[in-house]
């Protein structure tokens, strides 16, 4: 696939522990700007990144792995965790996922980053849409990984 331009977008999220959660939408450049029926009659994939613990949403892995995906087509969402409290950061996801259902398409893929990579195995369930899960550093073993996506 063809590497593409990226169009990078801050976005407040009404919701989480502050009121809003601040993120960034990285989207494909030939896809920016559309309306979001437009966008999703593109059926442009959509991911949902969560950071490690005490990381934000411009931590070096979360901005080149966001980038990385919308130049290959893949538009994603990496939100700031309004709390330090695991709870809340699965809320936050869960609120993320429906501002991206409301605004763009419901994500398809879920990316976490170490303790973000646990909060994407305790909300995959929650978020119906979607299709495929990412963890990088999560710190958790396969069969706890299974057991936690085989419970819900």
């Amino acid at each position: 696939m063809a590497s593409r331009s990226v169009s990078s977008v801050n976005v407040e999220i009404p919701g989480g522990n502050t009121g809003t959660i601040i993120g960034t939408v990285d989207l494909p450049g030939d896809v920016a700007g559309l309306a979001p029926e437009e966008f999703r009659a593109a059926g442009v994939p959509v991911a949902l990144f969560a950071h490690c613990f005490t990381c934000n949403r411009n931590v070096p892995a979360a901005f080149r792995i966001s980038k990385t995906l919308a130049r290959h087509g893949i538009a994603s969402l990496r939100i700031d965790f309004s709390s330090l409290l695991f709870s809340g950061n699965i809320a936050d996801l869960e609120t993320a996922a429906s501002w991206l259902d409301d605004r763009l398409a419901a994500p398809d893929l879920l990316v976490g980053h170490s303790l973000g990579g646990a909060a994407v195995l305790q909300v995959a369930h929650r978020i119906t849409s979607v299709r495929a899960m990412a963890t990088i550093g999560a710190q958790m073993r396969q069969a706890s990984a299974a057991k936690t996506l085989l419970d819900t």
